[in-house]
């Protein structure tokens, strides 16, 4: 069985925005911090005329360095290099899991993530909402139930996180949809369980499909060097 815990935790290594002293050299040039670009310097020659010096700018050369150093930098940190091949399987997971990792874990506030999450966990509501055979909901019901699926995010979300939860209280949730606590009781909060549930469904399957693809590489990283070796 998976450990989802242990996939959480190398997502969550992987994902963070690692600060660093020194750019490398790959960085330096992405965010073009290095200490010249293409033509930037414009280099000076000596000519003799009548036996005096006169210096005059000379045609500007390209060069690569992107630091002034006086040794070479890494391209990328130990740390970064690392935790590539699980930041590469997030790129090769279904569409629906990439935006719940890239929300959930590394903070990525795209807000078509956001909508991707929402119709993605209600449609898994309404799979259990028939599963377990709950009444049928009424136009007005669905519209709320609808209301409290973002809600239910945030709540899955702290708590996959590791952070800081202040789970809501029944009361509160029956505020924010306009509703009396006992109209809550009686019936929303059977049904936000199974909108709970829908969000453990999709963390649980985003991570399966991350732990996949990282298995993958590792699989073929396995065989190429024992070809090699051989």
């Amino acid at each position: 069985m998976l450990q989802y815990e242990y996939v959480r935790i190398h997502l969550r290594i992987a994902l963070f925005g690692f600060v660093l002293k020194q750019n490398g050299q790959m960085e330096s040039l992405n965010m073009g911090s290095g200490a010249g670009s293409r033509f930037n310097e414009k280099p000076r020659r000596k000519i003799e005329i009548d036996g005096r010096n006169i210096f005059v700018d000379a045609e500007p050369v390209h060069y690569t360095e992107t630091g002034k150093y006086q040794h070479s930098t890494l391209p990328i940190d130990d740390a970064t290099y690392l935790f590539c091949d699980w930041r590469r399987a997030i790129h090769l997971i279904p569409d629906n899991s990439r935006a719940w990792i890239q929300y959930c874990y590394a903070y990525d506030l795209n807000f078509d993530y956001q909508i991707s999450i929402c119709q993605n966990v209600y449609q898994r509501f309404l799979s259990l909402h028939k599963r377990y055979g709950l009444k049928k909901m009424s136009a007005k019901t669905a519209t709320r139930v609808r209301q409290l699926i973002w809600l239910a995010v945030q709540e899955s979300v702290a708590e996959f996180r590791d952070s800081f939860r202040r789970e809501l209280s029944y009361s509160a949730l029956s505020r924010e949809i306009g509703i009396s606590p006992s109209n809550w009781n009686e019936n929303y909060q059977s049904r936000w369980y199974l909108i709970i549930e829908a969000c453990r469904e999709l963390d649980e399957e985003a991570l399966t499909h991350v732990d996949q693809q990282f298995r993958i590489q590792q699989d073929r990283k396995y065989l190429r060097y024992a070809s090699v070796s051989v």
